[in-house]
């Protein structure tokens, strides 16, 4: 069972500290691991607890993919992070193979097309990727960062690279 401190059942404004606030998974197993069926268990059971503890989180429902051990589903507001019209919109999230390593990417070229059309416009057709500080950041972990970790990263650093919105001002400016 994932243990959360009191501090965040006290806190009136939940935002993500980098260093301290997602608890850690303690089970270190990627996808060809005998271990990985408990490590998805556990990233699903902290993604659910975590979606309780902070509603501004902009994701839902993840799940693992039927089709693939190594790729989850997500729901993602779009309207929270890009400021589209629709709200809700279901992304794929692909495992590598020396996860949890190394973190997972966000949307499937060959299905998230709509996911990819909203991040270029987002960032005015820029190329997105996450900043070097989040790699220094993830090894720091050594394989116990997951899912919901890098989610929040994603959420943070798309509000950063794309046009202004009222989302930067609620976690931005409180980091």
């Amino acid at each position: 069972m994932i243990k959360i401190s009191e501090k965040y059942a006290k806190r009136k404004n939940n935002f993500w500290n980098f260093l301290s606030d997602i608890p850690e998974i303690d089970i270190i197993a990627g996808p060809l691991s005998k271990l990985w069926e408990e490590r998805v268990k556990k990233e699903i059971q902290l993604f659910e607890l975590w979606v309780k503890i902070d509603p501004t989180f902009p994701f839902s429902k993840l799940r693992l993919s039927e089709t693939s051990s190594r790729k989850f589903i997500v729901r993602l507001n779009s309207r929270e992070l890009f400021g589209a019209k629709r709200e809700w919109l279901d992304v794929s999230l692909l495992i590598p193979i020396n996860y949890p390593f190394s973190w997972p990417s966000l949307g499937d070229p060959r299905t998230d097309i709509v996911f990819f059309n909203y991040l270029r416009r987002w960032t005015n057709n820029h190329p997105f990727c996450m900043p070097p500080i989040i790699r220094t950041w993830w090894r720091k972990y050594r394989g116990k960062a997951g899912i919901t970790h890098f989610l929040y990263a994603f959420s943070i650093f798309v509000t950063i690279a794309g046009r202004s919105s009222y989302r930067k001002l609620k976690f931005i400016l409180d980091l």
